[in-house]
């Protein structure tokens, strides 16, 4: 896979989705749960103080992002099931962030049930896979079941960044 100077950031995931949603699911299982491990670990000492800290009105807490990230995987699993039988999955809101948790650990295994679903999915991918039928996602263009399982390896990496960025950022507490 090369890189296009002129190409946009849009072509750029675009393109990355497209060439690892060819590769085998077993591949993709382990593709998406380097990044997602990498969140658990980035997560796991985090105190009740750190987990809630926001950069202030309007910015999300580490437990808001997680909130989005669960909510993300489950919508990706069911997106992923229904595409892959040839329908047509329910509209997915990005902005439906759902409630967060209330401690750092319930965050944790919410993701980890929801991330669960996705690796059901490719787990259970078989030769009669649907990979016609495809949804519009955002300024990306249409996905099939693949491809938007490769997608939240995207999404997780942006909130990945999201998370460590509120880690880094001035003001949030010290470890204890």
């Amino acid at each position: 896979m090369t890189t296009d100077p002129g190409e946009t950031p849009q072509d750029r995931v675009l393109s990355y989705v497209r060439h690892n949603a060819e590769k085998d699911p077993q591949t993709l299982r382990g593709f998406l749960q380097q990044k997602h491990e990498l969140i658990i670990r980035t997560i796991a000492r985090l105190s009740a103080e750190q987990a809630a800290f926001s950069l202030g009105e309007g910015e999300w807490s580490i437990l808001q992002v997680l909130a989005h990230v669960e909510r993300s995987k489950i919508a990706t699993a069911q997106r992923c099931v229904a595409l892959a039988k040839g329908e047509t999955p329910e509209a997915y809101d990005g902005d439906d962030h759902g409630e967060p948790k209330s401690t750092i650990t319930e965050a944790r295994v919410a993701v980890e049930l929801a991330h669960g679903e996705i690796m059901a999915f490719l787990e259970n991918v078989g030769p009669e896979i649907n990979l016609e039928t495809t949804i519009s996602v955002g300024d990306f263009g249409t996905f099939n079941c693949m491809e938007v399982a490769v997608f939240q390896r995207v999404h997780d990496d942006d909130h990945l960044g999201q998370i460590s960025g509120i880690m880094e950022a001035k003001g949030f507490p010290a470890a204890a």
